[in-house]
């Protein structure tokens, strides 16, 4: 008749397991981590105007007005900690797509990368604003940049 294993034996053994996985998912971040911070475009987000954290990021490429961007976005959000955003494109090849809001603190508000071959050009989150102003996305598709923008009036801010 076998005996269930003893109390320690068990202990030891979850022990042992708890170290393994602890250290596995430790070595796991490491190299993880650290290509996905290189990438980071930290000037970009440190940027205090609009024009400064394009610069950043595109290096004075031009950009232009495209019907080919699509934002949803409220005319009026009563919570600029919470507006909710949706954008979809229909350009090829979608490379990145970039949010911004010219009356922000730092007014690069999120950016969002796209792999070789992926089928983006769609994004649906909540952004913050401090107050009415326009909010940007830029969209890099084959190397040209192309932009669409709408006013949102904001009646209580969301950046503090």
């Amino acid at each position: 008749m076998n005996a269930a294993p003893s109390a320690p034996t068990r202990r030891v053994f979850l022990r042992k397991l708890l170290a393994v996985a602890t250290g596995l998912a430790g070595a796991l971040s490491l190299g993880l981590g650290r290509p996905a911070l290189a990438a980071w475009p930290a000037r970009a987000f440190a940027a205090k105007t609009e024009t400064g954290a394009e610069q950043e990021l595109f290096a004075g490429a031009g950009i232009a007005d495209s019907a080919a961007i699509r934002l949803e976005l409220p005319a009026l959000a009563e919570d600029g900690s919470v507006v909710p955003l949706t954008i979809d494109t229909d350009l090829p090849a979608v490379e990145s797509i970039s949010v911004f809001s010219d009356k922000n603190p730092f007014p690069l508000i999120a950016r969002f990368e796209y792999g070789p071959g992926a089928i983006g050009g769609y994004v649906s989150t909540h952004i913050k604003l401090a107050e009415s102003a326009y909010v940007t996305v830029i969209a890099q598709s084959q190397g040209r940049l192309c932009r669409a923008r709408k006013f949102v009036t904001v009646l209580k801010g969301g950046c503090n």
